[in-house]
């Protein structure tokens, strides 16, 4: 793109200001948005996320590179942290380990075992080391998979829950606290297993009953809760927050269908399903929001979320990240809204974070009758200086959402000032793009005032990403004695500027989308 009367490239007439000052909240009616970032492996090809802490820390157990140029290699627990994939190790040197439960000073535990005979160690990692946590007596009992002990969830005051033998005898749900492991017990029959703990040292699980079903529990000041089914004959606790709500699944009783629920106020919630027979919630915060996987009519699983009482597909609310996989599980959810999941394309599956699209704000148009010029802002003092009617600015009517500076997947843009140069008029100017704001910078007509929100990019050929609409932009050309843009996410008003002698400028075929933004 060429420099038509000392205009920079992109953006137009005090266009698009700055909407991350003033960015507010998603309403509590809009479903959050998320962008999707992939984990990675330990050099092999899978990885599976199974938990997240508040400072977006995940741990789950993935793929070393194979030997002898196999591609496959043994699984072992890692810490993802600060970008990198972190090796938590194993206790034995051809062993295998995974990482179950992650606390917020990033402790991890899980269970180690050797690769092909498994019998695991419950293990807790602090510190750059992985410690055996013991257990209550293997004998020749051991836990489902063949083991003596497993970890699964840990809280912020470094209690443990998972599961032990118990004397060569049953198999229990431990509570680990200052360095003892104590037996929690069971509903009645041989087997409990202890799956998360909040910070109250509230425990959640499943265990047997004295009639050989299979319940969820609650294990609070030394107690074990029967939290009962939705009607069938097994519930399961996977997940507890800190003020007692349990996720979980439970079978209905009837047609082979088994749902998500959400235990809150002495009440089992059915959470439903995406329209298949099947769902599991495997992970809930302190809002009561709830992640995990169900079934579609076409019998696909997928990952979910469930907030403001609705179930929805979180492939549906990723923004940009996934690159064809799909989501097929909903593993954990911290009180900032991050998830960690996991997905799969063509059978191989891998972690994924999704970070919340957590700020957007509206973009309010005007246009200048003596100027003949347009001019968009989503600052509330500029909106509210335009609507008082002393600067000669009118709203049109139309508007458009914009992003923060700096969320996760998208572009900041930068903005400019044009001052005196055409006076009396004068322009601002934004770009979405590194290279062209550099360009700008350079330029002695405009002042740099720095970025000021942000928004996705099309691709090479003008395509954006799901769940955004293009923004386009037009440009006139300096014919009013000064530059000016319109920006405009109406394919209409588009075609009816270029009747009008604008010129189109953005990416794509016959310059179409400058950048990305959610609808309205």
């Amino acid at each position: 793109m060429g420099t038509r009367n000392s205009r920079p490239m992109v953006a137009g007439v005090v266009s698009l200001a700055a909407a991350a000052m003033v960015a507010t909240a998603l309403s509590a009616e809009a479903v959050q948005k998320y962008t999707a970032t992939p984990l990675g492996s330990l050099g092999g090809i899978y990885s599976y996320g199974q938990g997240i802490n508040n400072s977006g820390q995940i741990t789950g157990y993935a793929e070393l590179a194979g030997r002898y140029g196999s591609q496959s290699g043994p699984m072992h627990a890692f810490l993802h942290s600060d970008g990198r994939m972190v090796d938590l190790g194993t206790y034995l040197s051809d062993g295998c380990s995974f990482g179950f439960g992650i606390n917020s000073q990033g402790h991890v535990v899980g269970e180690s075992t050797h690769c092909a005979e498994p019998v695991p160690r419950a293990f807790l990692y602090a510190d750059g080391i992985m410690r055996d946590l013991g257990n209550l007596g293997c004998g020749f009992v051991f836990v489902p998979g063949g083991g003596c002990a497993s970890a699964r969830g840990i809280n912020d005051l470094g209690q443990v829950t998972g599961q032990t033998a118990i004397g060569g005898r049953e198999v229990h749900a431990f509570l680990y606290s200052d360095g003892e492991m104590f037996d929690l017990g069971s509903l009645g029959g041989g087997l409990s297993s202890g799956y998360a703990i909040n910070n109250r040292g509230q425990v959640t699980g499943h265990s047997l009953t004295s009639g050989g079903q299979e319940h969820a529990f609650l294990w609070s000041d030394g107690r074990m809760i029967d939290l009962g089914t939705l009607g069938g004959r097994f519930s399961d606790g996977f997940a507890i927050n800190d003020g007692g709500q349990v996720t979980g699944a439970s079978d209905l009783g009837y047609g082979g269908r088994s749902h998500a629920f959400l235990f809150s106020n002495g009440q089992m919630i059915d959470l439903g399903t995406l329209g298949g027979n099947v769902s599991v919630g495997r992970g809930i915060n302190n809002s009561g929001q709830v992640v995990g996987s169900a079934f579609t009519p076409t019998n696909e699983q997928h990952a979910f979320l469930f907030a403001d009482g609705k179930l929805h597909d979180l492939n549906d609310l990723v923004f940009v990240g996934l690159e064809g996989a799909i989501l097929v599980s909903g593993m954990g959810i911290n009180d900032h809204g991050q998830v960690v999941a996991n997905g799969c394309t063509a059978g191989v599956c891998q972690a994924y974070r999704l970070d919340p699209v957590e700020r957007q704000s509206t973009a309010v148009e005007y246009f200048h009758a003596g100027y003949g010029h347009y001019f968009v802002t989503a600052l509330p003092n500029e909106i509210s200086m335009l609507d008082a009617g002393t600067s000669g600015w009118s709203r049109t009517g139309l508007s458009f959402k914009v992003l923060a500076v700096d969320e996760v997947g998208s572009a900041n843009v930068c903005r400019f000032w044009s001052g005196q140069t055409f006076a009396p008029k004068s322009s601002h100017f934004y770009t979405p793009f590194d290279w062209e704001c550099a360009i700008v910078k350079s330029n002695p007509v405009w002042t740099y005032e720095g970025t000021v929100f942000s928004m996705m990019l099309p691709d090479v050929s003008g395509v954006c990403p799901r769940l955004t609409i293009p923004l386009y932009r037009l440009y006139n050309d300096g014919k009013s004695g000064a530059p000016n843009h319109r920006y405009t996410t109406s394919a209409a008003i588009r075609q009816q500027m270029i009747a009008q002698g604008w010129i189109p400028e953005g990416v794509g075929k016959s310059e179409g989308a400058i950048g990305c933004v959610p609808p309205q």
